[in-house]
C-alpha cells in the first residue's frame, strides 16, 4: 500500500520545509511524509551510526521526539543541485 506523501504533491524545497516544520511540532507522521517510499532511504544524524529504512529512521526521530520534544532548527550554507530526476540539498543546521 503506498503512503501518502508530501513530496508527490511538491518541489525539493517545500518537502524540506514540510521537513523543518514537522521536526519544530515533533510530529514524526509528517516527517516520515517528506521521505521517499524506498527500502533504502538512509539517514545519518550528528555523531550517529547510519540508519537505513523507514522503520528505523522512524524509531530514531521517536526517540529523539520523546527526549527532546519538538526540535527547532535553522539552516545555513545551503547549497541546492536539481537534475530532472534528483535534488540534493546540502545544508548545515542550528539546532536551538
Amino acid at each position: 500500500m503506498a503512503r501518502n506523501k508530501v513530496h508527490a504533491a511538491g518541489g525539493p524545497e517545500e518537502v524540506e520545509l514540510a521537513f523543518y516544520e514537522a521536526m519544530n511540532r515533533a510530529d514524526a507522521d509528517a516527517l516520515m511524509r517528506c521521505w521517499a517510499d524506498e527500502d533504502d532511504i538512509v539517514c545519518i544524524h550528528p555523531g550517529g551510526p547510519r540508519l537505513v529504512g523507514a522503520g528505523a529512521i522512524r524509531a530514531s526521530f521517536e526517540q529523539i521526539f520523546s527526549h527532546a520534544g519538538p526540535i527547532r532548527a535553522s539552516i545555513h550554507k545551503v547549497r541546492r543541485v536539481h537534475t530532472l530526476t534528483t535534488a540534493v540539498h546540502s545544508v548545515i543546521e542550528r539546532v536551538q
